[in-house]
C-alpha cells in the first residue's frame, strides 16, 4: 500500500513538468493533458479510499470515534468550496478573499486529522522525537496551507492598498522555508549526535552536501528553470530568486531527508520505516494546492499522516 500511495501522488506530481517538456520537444500532448485532468479528478477518491481503508483495519478500532466527526465536517466545508476552484461561477463566497475561506478549511482539517491520528498513537511505544515528528508533519502541512491561501488575496482590494512586499514574498516562499526548515531540523536532531566516526560522516553528511552541490549546478541557466517549475507546478513549492540559493536550500532540505530516512533505517523495524518514510514522502509529493488542486493535495496529506501514524502503532515497546 505504501508504494501504491507513493506511486499516485507521484504521477500527479510529476505530471505538469512531463506535459511541458514534452510540449517543448514539439509533441502534441493533448491527450496527455486530458488523462492528466481526469487523473487529477480521480486521485482523491483513490487517496479517500486507501485513508478509509487504513483507518478500518486501524489496530484496536478506529470506526467509531468521534474524533474523526469534525475532520469529517471539515472535508465536506472543502467540497462545498472545491466547485469555485474550477469554475469561478460556482464559488460561494465572492471577493478578493475568496482564497482565504478554503485555506483556512484546508489547513482546519489537516490540524484536526492529525490530532486525531495522534490521539490513536498515545499508547504506542513512540519517542519524544517521533511524537515530535508527527505533530511537526501535521502542523507544519496545516500551516503551508494557510499561507498558501494567503498569497491568492487581492490585497488591493480587498485593504484598499498593497501590503508591504516583504509580506507578499513571505506568504510565497514560506511554504517551501517552512517545510524545509522542519526536514533539516529533524536532520540536525536524529542524525548528527550519532556515530562520530567515518560511517557517520558519510551517511548524515554526504547526502545534504551533494543537494547543496546540485541545487547551485543545476540553478544555472535551463536547470534552474525546469526544477523550479518542477516544483512549483507540481507542488506549488515556490523558490525564490536568487534560484541559486533557494535551490541550494531546497537540495539540503531533501538531501536531509534521505540522510534522516538513512539513519531511520537502521534504527526501525523495515515495516515501520516503510510506514513512517512512505508517509512522509507522500505528503511532500502531494503538495500545496490552494487552488486547483485542493481534494488531491488535501487528501494526499491526509494519506500520508494516515501511512506515518500506523508505522508509528508497531513501533517495538
Amino acid at each position: 500500500m505504501v508504494v501504491l500511495a507513493v506511486v499516485l501522488v507521484a504521477i500527479r506530481f510529476a505530471a505538469p513538468s512531463l506535459s511541458a517538456s514534452l510540449a517543448v520537444a514539439g509533441l502534441d500532448v493533448s491527450g496527455l493533458d486530458a488523462f492528466f485532468v481526469a487523473y487529477d479528478g480521480v486521485l482523491p477518491v483513490a487517496e479517500a479510499l486507501l485513508s478509509g481503508l487504513l483507518l478500518i483495519t486501524w489496530p484496536e478500532g478506529f470506526r467509531r470515534d468521534l474524533s474523526l466527526v469534525p475532520v469529517l465536517v471539515l472535508l465536506v466545508w472543502e467540497v462545498a468550496f472545491y466547485p469555485g476552484e474550477v469554475d469561478s461561477g460556482y464559488r460561494l463566497l465572492q471577493g478578493p478573499w475568496a482564497s482565504l475561506p478554503l485555506g483556512i478549511g484546508a489547513a482546519a482539517t489537516v490540524l484536526a486529522y492529525g490530532w486525531a491520528l495522534e490521539t490513536r498513537t498515545r499508547r504506542a511505544a513512540t519517542g519524544a522525537m517521533a511524537k515530535d515528528g508527527f505533530r511537526s508533519l501535521y502542523v507544519g502541512f496545516a500551516a503551508a496551507y494557510l499561507f498558501g491561501s494567503l498569497r491568492f488575496i487581492d490585497y488591493r482590494l480587498f485593504l484598499g492598498s498593497a501590503p508591504p512586499s516583504g509580506w507578499l514574498w513571505f506568504v510565497n516562499y514560506a511554504p517551501t522555508l517552512l517545510l524545509g526548515s522542519f526536514s533539516i531540523y529533524f536532520w540536525a536532531r536524529s542524525s548528527l549526535p550519532s556515530e562520530p566516526e567515518a560511517a557517520w560522516a558519510v551517511r548524515t553528511l554526504i547526502l545534504p552536501a551533494i543537494g547543496v552541490v546540485g541545487g547551485v549546478f543545476v540553478a544555472q541557466g535551463l536547470g534552474g528553470f525546469i526544477l523550479s517549475s518542477a516544483l512549483a507546478w507540481g507542488g506549488a513549492y515556490g523558490v525564490f530568486v536568487p534560484t541559486q540559493v533557494s535551490l541550494s536550500f531546497v537540495g539540503f532540505a531533501i538531501g536531509a531527508f534521505l540522510a534522516t530516512a538513512w539513519t531511520l533505517r537502521g534504527r526501525l523495524p523495515g515495516a515501520v520505516w516503510r510506514w513512517v518514510v512512505g508517509g512522509v514522502t507522500v505528503a511532500a509529493l502531494a503538495g500545496i494546492q490552494p487552488f486547483g488542486g485542493t481534494m488531491a493535495s488535501l487528501l494526499g496529506i491526509m494519506l500520508g499522516l494516515t501511512l506515518a501514524a500506523r508505522g508509528l502503532l508497531d513501533l517495538p515497546s
